[in-house]
């Protein structure tokens, strides 16, 4: 699985930056925020374009899951997963939808991750 830190910017001109985590064969995404990320739900869309565009992946394979750590939900106190999903208009992403994953869901993807390297 690959790991970068992707950067690029958003529509009102700001940077923004996430670490990913990536395996490109099975076309899976984990995004981490910063925690000084105070945008990271206005520029998923965003983040899925670039991601699609830059590493030439297929948007309607790819599977992108938020990570928001304890740290930054003190509101929930736990580790929250999203599968975030998109309306596509050419390799533009538009309408994200997030999904709660439960910590079993998400244990799950990443098992079928390491049987696959």
């Amino acid at each position: 699985m690959e790991e970068c830190v992707l950067v690029f910017q958003a529509p009102n001109h700001s940077v923004s930056s996430c670490l990913i985590r990536m395996d490109r064969k099975l076309q899976i995404v984990i995004a981490t925020w910063p925690e000084n990320s105070r945008n990271a739900t206005n520029v998923v869309d965003v983040l899925a374009t670039e991601l699609v565009n830059q590493y030439k992946l297929h948007p309607q394979r790819l599977l992108l899951i938020e990570y928001f750590g304890e740290d930054k939900t003190p509101s929930r106190g736990a580790d929250i997963y999203y599968l975030v999903t998109f309306t596509w208009e050419v390799n533009q992403a538009q309408k994200p939808v997030r999904h709660p994953l439960s910590l079993a869901e998400f244990t799950q993807i990443l098992l079928t991750l390491s049987k696959s390297n």
